[in-house]
C-alpha cells in the first residue's frame, strides 16, 4: 500500500494523506467547480498510486461537494476503474450534518458516519475498523493535514 504523508494539493486548497489503506483529506476550497473536483481526484489518485482506499476520513473546511460534484466523483472513479466502495467518515462541527449522515447510514446500511472535530480519535477508530491502518496514525495524518492548511 502506498504511504503519502500530509501533502498540499489543488493549489494549496486541500491537504491529503494516505495511511496504509485509509485516505485522509481536509479541503478548504471556497467554491468547487467540476474541473477542480477532477483536478483534485487526479492529484490524490496519482499520490496514492491509484490504489483504492478501503476507508476515508474527510473534513470540508470550505464548500462541501454538492450533489453534482458527488456525481462527478462517482463517474470519474468509475471511468478510471477505481472502486467507490469504502467506509466514509466526515469530520464536521455541524450537528445537522452529523445527524443527517447518521440517518442516511441507518436507512441505507452504508458505512458512513460523522464526528465532531473534538472527537477525532473516535472518528479515526471508527474509520479504521477492519482496515490495516492504525487509528493513531490516521489521527496524526489528519492533524498533519490541518497543520499544513494552517489550522490546528
Amino acid at each position: 500500500m502506498p504511504h503519502v504523508p500530509p501533502t498540499l494539493v489543488l493549489r494549496g486548497l486541500c491537504a491529503f494523506a494516505f495511511v496504509d489503506d485509509v485516505s485522509v483529506s481536509i479541503t478548504r476550497h471556497p467554491a468547487w467547480t467540476d474541473g477542480d473536483v477532477v483536478a483534485y481526484l487526479e492529484e490524490i489518485t496519482a499520490l496514492g498510486q491509484r490504489v483504492a482506499a478501503t476507508a476515508a476520513l474527510t473534513q470540508f473546511q470550505g464548500e462541501m461537494f454538492g450533489p453534482r460534484h458527488r456525481k462527478v466523483v462517482v463517474d470519474w472513479l468509475a471511468a478510471q476503474g477505481i472502486s467507490t466502495k469504502q467506509r466514509a467518515c466526515l469530520v464536521t462541527d455541524s450537528t445537522l450534518l452529523r445527524g443527517g449522515l447518521t440517518a442516511y447510514a441507518w436507512m441505507t446500511g452504508n458505512e458512513t458516519s460523522a464526528y465532531d472535530p473534538r472527537e477525532l480519535d473516535a472518528a479515526a477508530t471508527w474509520v479504521c475498523r477492519g482496515a490495516r491502518a492504525r487509528p493513531a496514525a490516521v489521527a496524526e495524518a489528519f492533524r498533519g493535514n490541518a497543520a499544513l492548511l494552517g489550522r490546528r
